[in-house]
């Protein structure tokens, strides 16, 4: 298992330098601007698509077939990609931390407020898992990005569409501190049910 994602990693490894680059511009962009808030939730996207790139690589060298002759467990190659969804989201919202407390932050005034968004980036970082790990390993990283690009778009264009029709109110600050602590258990719960899916079809998949 340890060996699987080390492997993982060093697939990464090659796009360190980009991710790099990524930061320095989104540190330069947050200093200019004095909101790293919203700069910060799409350097998180970007680090834990990084899962994406590995799944990419693996379907390029035919690692699937490979894989199939080691003495690993099948249901083991699956619980290593979500093992390290979970490292890089952590590793995503250390990164991140930079951004937010950059300059004068608009959006966020409290250091409550700081976690709580936080807990929430991370809570959508697991639902984007949970929903795109079993997509790709079902329909490969080809597909599955046309796939992405449709579970972005439709809710996008419905909500341009008829958002207006209906009257969106925020929840209150108190309400959002209620549940808030309890969403990410929730996205956990997700990431458990979507590995068990995922593992089911990753069986069923002829390399």
């Amino acid at each position: 298992m340890i060996a699987l994602i080390q492997k993982d990693l060093m697939i990464v490894q090659k796009q360190l330098k980009l991710m790099l680059v990524m930061l320095g511009i989104f540190l330069i962009v947050s200093f200019m601007f004095n909101n790293g808030t919203f700069l910060s939730m799409f350097f998180i996207v970007f680090i834990v698509m990084q899962v994406i790139t590995v799944l990419t690589y693996e379907e390029m060298s035919n690692w699937g077939r490979f894989a199939n002759t080691i003495p690993v467990k099948l249901h083991q190659h699956i619980l290593g990609k979500y093992i390290l969804a979970v490292i890089f989201t952590g590793i995503g919202l250390i990164l991140s931390l930079p951004l937010i407390f950059l300059g004068d932050n608009t959006i966020l005034s409290s250091a409550k407020e700081y976690v709580l968004f936080l807990l929430a980036v991370m809570t959508l970082c697991f639902v984007l898992f949970s929903v795109l790990l079993p997509i790709f390993i079902k329909f490969g990283p080809n597909m599955g990005r046309i796939i992405l690009v449709g579970i972005f778009l439709i809710p996008s264009a419905a909500f341009s569409i008829f958002g207006e029709r209906f009257d969106w109110s925020m929840p209150s600050m108190t309400t959002l501190e209620n549940i808030i602590y309890f969403v990410p258990i929730a996205g956990l719960l997700m990431m458990v049910i979507s590995y068990i899916i995922a593992v089911q079809i990753y069986k069923k998949k002829e390399f």
